[in-house]
């Protein structure tokens, strides 16, 4: 009986040398988190896993049709789903929202390449979407709105930005 408890013992003993081993190996395999990738790194691997130059570059439009859903914390609380169109040429951007609902009907907002713009409700007010744009028209004129799926993307215009990055 003895002799069964010291090998019961010995085998824990022995399995959890092993998983401490296995554990302190696997850390020191593991990247340091202090290092930092360089931007110019994280903006190529981030263009690179959308498509290759030659296949960016041959895109000078996209039209993108779907279904969108608005969720709403503020004023008027509440979802509602449309569908929702965004039309680009870079870096111009047209992007609008279709709801089923008469108090808010649609969203529209649009670069032409020089102006932002956006849309008014029925009562001739603007929805809070639409006066932040209109106030704060960069995420409209930088191409920072809808993101990869327009050409206006601002890091697929990085030679005509010039931005400073970091």
């Amino acid at each position: 009986m003895l002799f069964s408890t010291n090998r019961r013992a010995l085998r824990i003993i022995t399995s959890l040398a092993a998983c401490t081993f296995f554990a302190f190996s696997s850390v020191r395999a593991l990247p340091a988190y202090d290092q930092r990738i360089p931007v110019e790194q994280l903006i190529a691997n981030h263009l690179a896993s959308i498509g290759t130059a030659e296949a960016r570059a041959a895109v000078k439009t996209r039209l993108v049709v779907g279904s969108v859903k608005l969720v709403s914390r503020v004023g008027r609380a509440g979802n509602l789903d449309g569908k929702g169109l965004i039309a680009s040429v870079s870096p111009k951007l047209r992007y609008t929202m279709r709801f089923a609902v008469p108090e808010y009907p649609s969203e529209q907002m649009a670069f032409d390449g020089e102006r932002t713009s956006t849309s008014f409700l029925t009562e001739g007010k603007r929805s809070n979407l639409s006066l932040f744009l209109d106030q704060q028209n960069l995420p409209l004129k930088e191409g920072l709105l809808c993101g990869t799926l327009s050409t206006s993307w601002a890091l697929f215009r990085l030679e005509q930005q010039q931005p400073k990055l970091e």
